[in-house]
């Protein structure tokens, strides 16, 4: 039978490397609550049965694991929503300078605002500097 001093140092890696990995590439829905409760689920499971060695303490995990993983996707939801909230003005191809409103196709100047900008345009409509 492998002792504690084994599972623990095991769980906490594997943990630490589904959690950087999260960091790195986005999963298919992890923004999402219901891919968050999974993803953390499956990680709770993992730690738990790493852990302890014993298959109740995987269901609690997966439990405890799921229920954060639906918050932390929650929150994510709301931070995705603020960055896509406004459409995004494109520059146009003969003078960087300018934008075409995404609202009405017009040109707005923009000088050397940096992509991600939000700016106002003339209307006071908010929008984002493309690329």
């Amino acid at each position: 039978m492998v002792n504690n001093f084994v599972r623990i140092p095991a769980a906490l890696a594997t943990a630490s490397a589904l959690a950087l990995t999260s960091c790195t590439e986005p999963s298919p829905g992890t923004g999402t609550v219901v891919g968050g409760a999974a993803v953390g689920a499956g990680t709770g499971a993992a730690i738990g049965q790493l852990a302890t060695g014993d298959s109740r303490y995987a269901a609690i995990g997966a439990l405890a694991g799921a229920a954060a993983g639906a918050l932390t996707g929650a929150a994510a939801n709301e931070v995705n929503k603020s960055k896509t909230a406004f459409p995004v003005a494109e520059r146009t191809k003969r003078n960087p300078n300018y934008v075409i409103s995404p609202f009405d196709g017009s040109r707005l100047f923009v000088g050397n605002a940096a992509p991600g900008t939000r700016l106002r345009d003339p209307q006071g409509r908010v929008f984002i500097v493309g690329n």
